[in-house]
């Protein structure tokens, strides 16, 4: 269901009988979360990461570039550690979504493994 996941985080997986561990999210026995999400053209996506937690993320598609708890640019199988408490931004370079951008799948798409520290 790509929408669901365009502009917004996608919880794959989380720890069994979590609190805000969604009934869709599958139920894993080990205290982490996975979230996945596609950045639109030119879109933003912020994260927030606990204070007792940290967060892996991977670009697995495209570049994004990070601004807040982290700064730079992560790209295409490029990944970030993310520590202590805060939000992290991502932001989409590309303005907008030409037919040759499309036709590559270069959207920004990351994948998040987010754990206690």
């Amino acid at each position: 269901r790509d929408g669901e996941r365009e502009g917004k985080w996608a919880h794959l997986a989380g720890a069994k009988g979590a609190q805000g561990t969604p009934k869709t999210a599958v139920p894993i026995n080990t205290d982490a979360n996975i979230y996945v999400a596609e950045i639109p053209c030119g879109g933003t996506l912020d994260l927030a990461v606990g204070p007792a937690r940290k967060a892996y993320v991977l670009c697995v598609e495209g570049s994004a570039s990070l601004s807040g708890l982290a700064t730079g640019k992560v790209e295409r199988h490029g990944a970030v550690k993310l520590f202590g408490s805060g939000t992290c931004t991502f932001s989409d370079p590309k303005p907008i979504a030409t037919k040759e951008i499309r036709e590559e799948g270069a959207a920004c798409h990351l994948l998040v493994v987010e754990t206690a520290k």
